[in-house]
């Protein structure tokens, strides 16, 4: 019998409740508040929480990619995360805004950083509590509660995908 208690590395996890009567499993999120909404998204996949970067927009990149942004030597791919989710545009960010990094594997995928209102606390998270939500262009695998407050959880790889241009394939 399969062991469900024991998490697999990040990137690999599934999103399927376990079957009756076996234990849950648990795994640790960073949550974070957008506009109105509480998300979380798999502490594994995130390297860092930094102050907001300015970005360089890109011309001709898709719209949920604002730009690059440098970080100590590496290039950012910054997301526009507002716009993935459905959340309302602001302008200027808020004084406790703050930008989360996240980790890509795959040798020369830049990281991807996205700015957010306010970053909360780590939360564990029994997988088999995540139900199914309305999606967001099908970024999010789903939504739990937490102390009374629903958290929408992102699915971290899709939002990976998000950096990835759609390059028109060569003429030849």
């Amino acid at each position: 019998m399969e062991d469900l208690t024991e998490s697999p590395p990040a990137g690999e996890l599934e999103w399927t409740p376990p079957p009756g009567g076996h234990a849950a499993r648990v795994e640790k999120f960073v949550s974070f508040r957008l506009g109105a909404g509480s998300y979380a998204i798999l502490a594994a996949a995130v390297a860092e929480v930094i102050h907001p970067l300015p970005f360089t927009p890109l011309p001709g990149m898709p719209p949920d990619l604002l730009g690059i942004s440098p970080l100590r030597g590496e290039i950012l791919a910054a997301l526009n995360i507002r716009r993935i989710l459905g959340e309302p545009a602001v302008g200027a960010p808020e004084p406790k805004s703050k930008q989360i990094v996240m980790k890509r594997s795959g040798g020369d995928a830049a990281p991807i950083a996205f700015t957010v209102d306010r970053v909360g606390e780590i939360v564990a998270i029994d997988v088999s509590q995540i139900r199914t939500a309305s999606e967001a262009r099908g970024f999010l695998i789903g939504e739990t509660e937490i102390d009374d407050r629903v958290i929408k959880v992102i699915d971290h790889s899709k939002l990976a995908s998000a950096a990835e241009p759609d390059l028109p394939a060569p003429p030849f």
